[in-house]
């Protein structure tokens, strides 16, 4: 155990993101690849009503019209769209594909458009150095991680056990004092104690409750967050038998000590490790566990709320109604809300920032709608 983690420990800040000692960088035409089965939901998001895109005439959504535009085949696979008299042969951009489609729709440019599309996909994007010039840069993603294998699995479900095994109960209260929430909870969480480097470990799990990588927190000193090299970015959340898994409203969290929080109120709660990290495995796990109500509650900073949106957007659009708040303006999370005494009364009674009806999107454009990207992509 010891030896494992003392190799495996990288701060978080080290890398532009948490794997990038393991990554490889690919070309701007991969985040076509990326995009390929979402453009549906890209478009959308762009300003496309999504009844148009189903192959026949429509308004057009720039410049008017009774029926002047409609979508390509394949729309899902390709994203492209044409408009008789504002988008069409000789204009530039050009239909094509969808970051034309995007261009177009947006008024912007190439690179404004690859960064957009990353945004909303939740890709973590870096410009290559190679070139001086934002207009010649060569946007680059992050390589999709391979399937999760059930080695995988098992090596970090063993660093998981031995890590909570190591903590001893005196230290995990220590640990539940410190962060103002229950020691419960952190049983609950399976937190752990990683004795090469004295800090707190946080099981990542997928939405069946697999363990596939760990997260780190120094608990005494610096405060500093981390994930073990080779982590996927999974959930948090208590693992119940089926029969035992709550009913009713999900919350939605973001980090671990808010999920240790959440828990500490009697939510029904699971958390991902930061606000652009984990959709697929929250869209698993909504579809396998149907709450009747889904509430994401932000951070209180402009990245939580636009990652909040972002989820809050893919639930919807798979036919649950959905909604967002934030704590008040003077806490920044929640658990930090709850340490001044927020409980789950206060919680559910506070008022929201967006409510999100629940949308059904036509069959044929949800190929791919779930995120199946890599934990680079929100993911």
């Amino acid at each position: 155990m010891t030896k494992l983690i003392q190799h495996c420990v990288v701060p978080v800040n080290a890398f532009p993101v948490s794997w990038s000692s393991v990554m490889s960088l690919l070309s701007a035409d991969d985040v076509r690849v990326a995009a390929t089965g979402h453009w549906a939901f890209l478009l959308s998001r762009a300003g496309i009503p999504i009844e148009h895109l189903d192959g026949r005439g429509h308004p057009c959504p720039r410049c008017g019209g009774h029926d002047r535009f409609a979508a390509f085949d394949q729309l899902p696979i390709r994203g492209g769209v044409h408009c008789r008299r504002c988008f069409t042969r000789g204009t530039d951009p050009r239909p094509g594909d969808g970051i034309s489609t995007v261009r177009w729709m947006l008024g912007c440019g190439f690179v404004d458009a690859l960064r957009w599309i990353a945004d909303q996909l939740g890709i973590d994007t870096t410009l290559s150095t190679k070139h001086s010039s934002l207009a010649s840069a060569s946007p680059t993603i992050a390589a999709p991680r391979p399937s999760i294998s059930n080695d995988e699995v098992g090596r970090w479900t063993a660093v998981a056990k031995t890590a909570y095994r190591d903590m001893p109960g005196s230290m995990r209260d220590q640990l539940a004092a410190s962060l103002g929430v229950t020691t419960q909870s952190l049983d609950h969480l399976r937190v752990g104690l990683d004795q090469s480097t004295g800090a707190s470990t946080w099981p990542m799990r997928d939405a069946d409750g697999n363990v596939i990588g760990v997260r780190m927190r120094d608990w005494r000193r610096t405060g500093q967050k981390w994930s073990l090299i080779g982590s996927h970015s999974g959930l948090f959340f208590h693992r119940v038998r089926p029969n035992d898994v709550p009913r009713g409203r999900l919350f939605i969290v973001e980090g671990a000590s808010d999920t240790a929080a959440a828990l500490s109120m009697g939510l029904w709660a699971i958390g991902r490790a930061s606000c652009s990290s984990s959709s697929r495995f929250v869209l698993d796990y909504v579809r396998r566990h149907t709450p009747e109500k889904i509430t994401l509650i932000a951070d209180n900073d402009e990245a939580g709320i636009g990652g909040a949106r972002r989820l809050a957007t893919q639930i919807q659009h798979r036919g649950h109604r959905v909604e967002i708040l934030i704590p008040p303006s003077e806490y920044s999370d929640l658990r930090q809300w709850h340490w001044h005494g927020a409980d789950r009364d206060l919680v559910i009674g506070h008022r929201v920032l967006e409510s999100l009806p629940a949308i059904m999107m036509p069959q044929q454009l949800l190929l791919g709608f779930d995120v199946s990207l890599s934990d680079a992509m929100t993911r």
